[in-house]
């Protein structure tokens, strides 16, 4: 499966509640609120970084995704538009635990995720070898942020779209106002 991601960072918080007023007339649909921390996984020199491999856990609301994604050969990342493989199941608070504490492999966790259908299967094995080829061993958490999330679906063009509104906060206080517009792959 493929994630086709329009990602627009803005300036400031003003543009980020200007551009939400902007799309107000197009809602379709009730807003939803998520807080959401993220956990980034890699080995200390970055490897699966620089092979175009994420590897992620994220904790959403009381729940968590474990993912990784990986940029296509062709379609790698342009201005703000990015075409990924990517593959996210939920994992346990228990193992969710034992990632964040670094006691067991995020590649391994990976392994043992639940797939519903053969491209499940075949977008994970794909994600699995591209993590496997990057690193064999020195996989550790690198990172992590937390960010609030605004999911505010509108009718565009005779389509529902969803407009995602991320204010994340990193270390050192800086906070990030971005746009993200994901579209279904299996109509591009």
């Amino acid at each position: 499966k493929k994630e086709i991601e329009l990602k627009y960072l803005l300036s400031s918080q003003q543009d980020f509640c200007l551009f939400e007023k902007f799309l107000e007339p197009f809602a379709c649909g009730a807003q939803k609120k998520f807080r959401q921390e993220n956990f980034y996984f890699d080995t200390a020199t970055l490897k699966l970084k620089k092979n175009g491999v994420s590897v992620r856990l994220r904790k959403q609301n009381n729940s968590y995704l474990k993912s990784a994604k990986k940029y296509l050969p062709r379609n790698k990342h342009r201005k703000n538009l990015s075409v990924r493989l990517e593959y996210e199941a939920p994992v346990t608070r228990s193992i969710a635990n034992l990632l964040k504490d670094q006691l067991v492999s995020p590649i391994e966790v990976f392994s043992f995720l639940p797939v519903h259908s053969a491209e499940d299967e075949s977008t994970k094995q794909s994600l699995l070898r591209s993590m496997k080829n990057s690193v064999t061993t020195g996989v550790q958490l690198i990172g992590s942020f937390s960010n609030t999330r605004i999911s505010f679906p509108i009718h565009l063009l005779n389509e529902t779209v969803v407009v995602e509104f991320d204010h994340a906060r990193y270390p050192q206080s800086q906070e990030i106002y971005e746009i993200e517009v994901e579209f279904d792959s299996e109509r591009s």
